[in-house]
């Protein structure tokens, strides 16, 4: 990114950031992209893989249970007319 992020500025501030998201990974990396480099929260409600650091996301599973499954994949079809009407 050519300009510093909302963590990062944060960060250099001797401040944290964390991200609770319940959409896709990608969304929820991008929030805070730079969480693991600042040993900030990134928690993500599906997916066990974005969440950092692994300590914070286990004593969450301890206080409220486990991340719920991932949610099935949703498939966008775009319907288009073709030509004139």
């Amino acid at each position: 990114m050519s300009a510093p992020t909302l963590g990062e500025i944060l960060a250099a501030s001797g401040k944290s950031l964390a991200v609770l998201a319940t959409n896709s990974p990608g969304t929820t990396r991008f929030f805070h992209h730079k969480a693991e480099d600042f040993g900030h929260i990134r928690l993500s409600g599906h997916f066990r893989e974005n969440c950092t650091p692994e300590e914070v996301l286990e004593e969450v599973c301890v206080q409220i249970g486990p991340l719920p499954p991932e949610p099935p994949e949703v498939v966008c079809v775009k319907f288009c007319k073709i030509g004139r009407s």
